[in-house]
């Protein structure tokens, strides 16, 4: 009776040796892992467990530090941005002031063209701060349809 698989002839078979290599990995959620392999490591190695500690608080220290320096970097940041705002609107405010005298005194054609180039002005640059902070591309220029 035939099952289909072929059939080896214990006679002419040869000897086969599978070699199989097993591993174990480990992760801990804290930056040391638990007691007992730092035990079996300072056993392995004497001072080990203490050079591990010592290079485990320098990291620490490390990213302390670089935080430490990225908020007072942000922060810094911000005041610009703050008193770019307020010297823009005090330009913005005289500007007013300018075309509102010009057209009192009877200067209306250059009252207008100052107005006109300020608000073309102004709206670009709220324009032009919104696409370089990431919050949206550029219309596509180009050729009409």
């Amino acid at each position: 009776m035939t099952t289909g698989l072929p059939q080896i002839d214990p006679a002419a078979s040869e000897q086969r040796t599978i070699h199989v290599d097993l591993g174990i990995v480990a992760s801990y959620s804290s930056p040391l892992p638990p007691a007992s392999e730092l035990r079996q490591l300072e056993n392995l190695v004497p001072g080990a467990t203490d050079r591990l500690i010592k290079l485990q608080e320098r990291v620490l220290g490390m990213a302390e530090t670089e935080q430490s320096q990225r908020h007072t970097i942000e922060a810094r940041n911000e005041n610009r941005r703050d008193r770019g705002q307020i010297f823009g609107f005090i330009a913005f405010f005289v500007l007013v002031v300018v075309i509102v005298i010009l057209a009192l005194t009877g200067n209306g054609t250059v009252a207008g063209i100052v107005a006109g180039t300020t608000v073309i002005g102004v709206v670009g640059l709220f324009i032009v701060g919104h696409w370089s902070r990431g919050q949206g591309a550029p219309p596509p220029s180009g050729g009409g349809t």
